[in-house]
C-alpha cells in the first residue's frame, strides 16, 4: 500500500458489494450501469471541458476510486491522486437524425462494461448534434454514485465548465469536509451496534410475507423486462393528497406510502404489512449534499392497517419513518440475515 499514486483504500458498503455480485454473476445485464444523457445548447471546448472535469475529480474521491474483490481480506475500493478525466467525442452532427443514433449509442453503452480494477468507473461522452448543439452523457457503474450524486456532479462540472468558457476564475478544487469514507465507517459502526442489532430483530419479529399475486410467467428476478406503466394524476386529487399531508402534518410521500400499504393489505387480505423503501445515509452535516458517492440502503416499513381512519394510519405509517431514522444504516443483507430469509 506504499504505491505512490494511491491516496486512500477503505472497504465496500454492504449495497456496493451487492451490486457488484450481481454484476458478475450476470455479465450481460445492465441494470447496475446507468447512463444519463442531456442536450445542450452552447459552444463547445474540449480543453475547458476537460479541465473542468478535472477539477470535480479532484474534489471527489469516488471520481478516482477503483475495486479490488480479491487480493485482501475482504473486497475494497482503492482511491488514487491523479486520473486522466475520461472523456471521449463523437461526431454525429453530419447525420441525418442524429438524435437516432444517440439513442442506438446510448444502448450499446449500457452493455459495455467497466474494468473495476482500472479507475476511473464512469465515462463522460460528448456527442456533436450540430452547431452549438452537443450531448454530454455520464456513463458509470451504479457502485460509485446515487441519484443526488449524479444532479450534484452534473451541476458542479457544468458550473466550472461555463465559468470556464466565460474565463471567470473559480474556487480551488478543495474536496467536501464529509466524504465517502466517513459513509461506510458509519455503516460499520451500525452493523456493530447491539441497540440497532435489536431494533431490526424487533421490527422484523414474525413479520409476514407480503407477496403479490404474479402474471404467469413471471420470473423472479427477470429484471431485464421489468416495464413502466405511467398513469397521470388530475390537479383536484393531487391537491386532496397534499390538503391532507398538511392536515395530518406530514411529508406528502407518506400519504402516499400509506396509499400503498393500504392497497398491499387489500390485494395480500392480511392488514400486517411490509414494503420496503429506499433511504439515504448521508450525514447529518451542513456540506453532506456535497459528497458524491452512493448512500443508500433499503429498509422494510412494517405497518399494521386496521386502523378506523385515513389520518390515523398516515400518522402510524410516518411513526414507523421516524422510528427507522437512527438505523438506516443497518444494511438490508444484515436484515435479511437477522431474519434468516431474502424476500
Amino acid at each position: 500500500m506504499t504505491t505512490p499514486e494511491l491516496e486512500d483504500a477503505y472497504p465496500l458498503t454492504a449495497l456496493q458489494s451487492g451490486m457488484l455480485f450481481h454484476s458478475a454473476y450476470q455479465e450481460d445485464s445492465a441494470t447496475y450501469h446507468d447512463v444519463f444523457t442531456l442536450i445542450l445548447r452552447g459552444p463547445y471546448q474540449s480543453d475547458t471541458f476537460r479541465a473542468a472535469l478535472r477539477e470535480v475529480m479532484a474534489r471527489h474521491s469516488v471520481l478516482r476510486t477503483s475495486f479490488d474483490l480479491t487480493g485482501f481480506d475482504e473486497p475494497i475500493q482503492l482511491v488514487w491522486q491523479d486520473v486522466e478525466p475520461p472523456v471521449q467525442e463523437l461526431d454525429l452532427s453530419g447525420f441525418e437524425h442524429p438524435g437516432q443514433r444517440l439513442s442506438i449509442w446510448r444502448e450499446q453503452e449500457k452493455h459495455r462494461p467497466f474494468d473495476w480494477e482500472a479507475p476511473p468507473l464512469f465515462r463522460a461522452v460528448i456527442h456533436h448534434l450540430d452547431t452549438d448543439e452537443f450531448a454530454l452523457t455520464l456513463s458509470f457503474h451504479h457502485a460509485i454514485l446515487d441519484g443526488w450524486s449524479v444532479a450534484t456532479m452534473v451541476t458542479e462540472l457544468l458550473d466550472r465548465y461555463a465559468a470556464g468558457l466565460q474565463g471567470v476564475p473559480q474556487a480551488p478544487a478543495v474536496p467536501p469536509p464529509s466524504t465517502f469514507r466517513d459513509f461506510v465507517a458509519r455503516e460499520k459502526e451500525a452493523v456493530a451496534s447491539p441497540q440497532t442489532e435489536q431494533f431490526w430483530r424487533d421490527a422484523l419479529a414474525d413479520a409476514p410475507v407480503t407477496a403479490l399475486p404474479r402474471l404467469p410467467g413471471y420470473r423472479t428476478g427477470d429484471a431485464e423486462d421489468t416495464v413502466s406503466h405511467a398513469v397521470p394524476l388530475d390537479d383536484q386529487l393531487v391537491q386532496g393528497l397534499e390538503r391532507a399531508a398538511r392536515q395530518a402534518r406530514v411529508p406528502l410521500r407518506t400519504v402516499l406510502l400509506a396509499g400503498h400499504l393500504r392497497v398491499l393489505a387489500l390485494l395480500t387480505g392480511d392488514s400486517d404489512v411490509v414494503t420496503g423503501i429506499v433511504t439515504h445515509g448521508r450525514p447529518e452535516h451542513e456540506a453532506a449534499e456535497q459528497v458524491l458517492g452512493l448512500f443508500l440502503n433499503s429498509v422494510p416499513v412494517r405497518v399494521r392497517t386496521d386502523v378506523p381512519s385515513w389520518e390515523e394510519l398516515i400518522k402510524r405509517v410516518f411513526a414507523a419513518e421516524v422510528a427507522f431514522l437512527p438505523h438506516r444504516l443497518y444494511p438490508l443483507f444484515e436484515m435479511q440475515r437477522l431474519s434468516q430469509r431474502s424476500p
